[in-house]
């Protein structure tokens, strides 16, 4: 009888990342759809040339109809926006809760992990690293990982005064959906092969 090539938990972490990456797809559609949606009724409303709003008894706006689809378009954005970090870091999360289950080692840091695993036949993608920096910068917001990530992945990091802006290094990382794609495979392709020849 021919030896098994099945890896059992490939599959697991492969389903998990799956899950991940379909839950993802789905919300971010979601708010992807709202945004077309208001900027479709936006500009129907500025078409239209009827003016919609209130004025106060000296005659300056209080409010304007545009300005109310500003407001939605951005809170709808700044949702996308959060949504993208927020599972930056449930994919970074599930890749190191899954190398603690390989490894053994429910203590150790990212780098002891990445060695634990590649002690068990499991590399760790290049760029998972910053993928790390990435789950750091947005969990923590302090000074100690966002210059880490500016090293190790430039391109989500847009603003050159995180230290002092409101939100600080979570708000200085913009995330696009390449991002996403970027992060999501290079999680992905640290794991477990469920076929032991590469071939899943």
């Amino acid at each position: 009888m021919a030896p098994l090539n099945f890896d059992l938990r490939g599959y697991v972490f492969k389903s998990g990342i799956d899950v991940l990456r379909s839950a993802y797809t789905t919300a971010a559609l979601a708010l992807v759809t709202n945004i077309d949606r208001i900027e479709a009724a936006k500009a129907e409303y500025l078409a239209s040339g009827v003016w919609e709003g209130e004025r106060d008894e000296d005659g300056y706006i209080i409010w304007d109809r545009e300005q109310l689809f500003e407001i939605d378009l951005d809170m709808a954005r700044q949702g996308l926006a959060d949504l993208r970090k927020s599972f930056a870091l449930a994919a970074y999360h599930f890749w190191e809760r899954s190398a603690r289950q390989w490894t053994g080692d429910d203590r150790g840091r990212h780098d002891d992990l990445v060695l634990g695993a590649k002690a068990k036949g499991i590399e760790a993608h290049p760029h998972l690293s910053a993928v790390r920096d990435l789950a750091n910068t947005l969990k923590h917001n302090s000074p100690k990982y966002g210059p880490a990530l500016r090293a190790s992945w430039p391109d989500v990091v847009r603003s050159t005064n995180a230290g002092v802006s409101f939100d600080g290094w979570y708000g200085a990382v913009v995330l696009e959906e390449v991002h996403v794609d970027q992060l999501f495979a290079a999680v992905a392709a640290s794991g477990p092969r469920t076929q032991a020849s590469g071939a899943d």
